[in-house]
């Protein structure tokens, strides 16, 4: 997983180019982890995407398990290092995803 983080970032460059001339009927998420309020981290989707410097604001696509100060829907803004993968999903492209394959990997491996 941590090689997947770690390629989500170095090809982060290649997700901002294309959210700055979106295509028809493409979606453009962004996974953040944010600290939990027990101190470890959950891993959340974000829609509806923007880039200011450092940072990245979007909206929670789902409801959070372990942080009680955010819920689905909400704009939330965090600092780009910790964006840990992205997804342009259209039509025409599918790309990104570096976690996401993973984790379908391990379910279709039985969870190794």
């Amino acid at each position: 997983m941590n090689a997947a983080i770690a390629k989500a970032q170095s090809t982060l460059g290649e997700f901002t180019t294309e959210l700055a001339r979106p295509q028809k009927d493409t979606d453009y998420i962004v996974k953040v982890r944010f600290r939990t309020d027990g101190g470890s981290g959950e891993h959340i989707w974000l829609d509806q995407i923007r880039f200011d410097g450092g940072n990245v604001t979007g909206r929670l696509t789902d409801e959070p398990d372990a942080i009680a100060r955010y819920h689905k829907g909400q704009t939330v803004t965090a600092p780009r290092v910790d964006i840990t993968d992205w997804l342009i999903s259209g039509p025409a492209v599918t790309r990104g995803g570096y976690t996401q394959d993973v984790i379908d990997h391990r379910t279709a491996s039985g969870g190794r």
